[in-house]
Formats: structure tokens, C-alpha cells, sequence
């Protein structure tokens, strides 16, 4: 049921934001784009603002849900006696005392399977980065020779997922972990999971 509902909670989620846009979006992107532009002067910088803003109104809730949906949903399914799927997570990045790690774990008690890729899964994976010109800053410190996984630990996003600072934090958005955990903690409640 939790997880049922967590999905349900993605969708009309997804469905309020997109019945709510208004004007309000523009011109917070409209904002955020000239912020940028007058912080960096570069364009890119400003799209990469105007961007972040409609991601994170458009896509940040309904991907809350759907994170929480598939740990909920297999609880569900173990308690009804069965073997819940294995959930398996793939490295990206975290702030790492004052420098960005990329491609590396926070720690748990999980173990890794690292795989290495070929010259041609190498070159497909450079290609998909370029792809992605707006976070072509961020992406540069991305290796291309490994790929990393392990079983997913049982995260409480209740708690900040390492001591000191988080990456986003050092990015002047305006969210912080404590605001983060805020917004979980009311969407636990909300949906009666906590």
C-alpha cells in the first residue's frame, strides 16, 4: 500500500505542478538567468540557471516520490514473504571535505562491483556526456574507464548523508540539507509513513 501510494503521489504531484505552472515559472527562470549572467557573464550559465529552476519545480517532487516508491515497495514485498528486487544504485557525485568525489560511494557496509568498460563503451559513454553541454563543467571530473554498483543501503533520508557541508549547499541555489530534510520529513507525514 505505502508504495501504491508513493506512486500516486509521484503522479498527481507531476499532474499539480504542470496544472499550476502560470507565469511564475518564466519569470523565476527569467530571474535566474539574469542572476547568472550578471554572477558569470557567460550564456551558458545563464541556460544551465533557467534550467535548474524548471528541473527542480518540474522534476524534483515527483522524483521524491518515486525514490521513496521503490524502497517502500520492496518492504511490501518482503513482508508479504517474499523476496523483495535487489535496488541498485550507481555512483554519481558528493561533496567530499572541500572537494567534489565523483564516481565513488559514501561509505556502507556494501560491497562494490566495479566494471571496465571497453575503448568502445568508453567512447559511447563521452559521447552521452557531451550531450549534456550544461553540466559540462560538473561532468569533466567524471572518469569514463569504470562503471560502479552496489546494492542500495537502507538510506534515512531523515539524516544528512555525510558530516559537513553538502555539495549542493556550496552552489548558492538556496536549499540546504536541513531545508531538504524539512520537505521529507512533511511528505512522510503527509502520506502517513511516518
Amino acid at each position: 500500500m505505502p508504495a501504491g501510494v508513493l506512486l500516486a503521489g509521484a503522479g498527481a504531484s507531476a499532474l499539480a505542478i504542470v496544472t499550476l505552472l502560470g507565469s511564475w515559472l518564466p519569470d523565476a527562470q527569467t530571474f535566474a538567468g539574469m542572476w547568472a549572467m550578471r554572477a558569470t557573464g557567460r550564456e551558458t550559465v545563464e541556460v544551465a540557471a533557467r534550467f535548474t529552476v524548471a528541473a527542480a519545480v518540474v522534476l524534483l517532487v515527483p522524483t521524491t516520490f518515486l525514490g521513496a516508491a521503490f524502497p517502500a515497495a520492496a518492504r511490501l514485498i518482503a513482508s508479504e514473504g517474499r523476496s523483495p528486487p535487489a535496488i541498485i544504485e550507481m555512483t554519481a557525485y558528493h561533496a567530499d571535505g572541500p572537494r567534489l568525489a565523483t564516481g565513488t560511494f559514501l561509505p556502507a557496509e556494501r560491497p562494490v562491483t566495479t566494471i571496465e568498460l571497453s575503448c568502445a563503451h568508453r567512447l559511447r559513454k563521452c559521447r552521452m556526456i557531451d550531450c549534456f553541454t550544461s553540466q559540462r563543467d560538473l561532468l569533466a571530473g567524471f572518469a569514463t574507464e569504470v562503471e560502479r554498483f552496489r546494492e542500495a543501503p537502507e538510506y534515512d533520508f531523515l539524516e544528512p548523508p555525510h558530516p559537513g557541508e553538502l555539495h549542493y549547499e556550496r552552489l548558492g541555489w538556496g536549499i540546504t540539507g536541513e531545508i531538504w530534510r524539512r520537505h521529507v520529513r512533511a511528505a512522510l507525514e503527509a502520506l502517513g509513513l511516518r
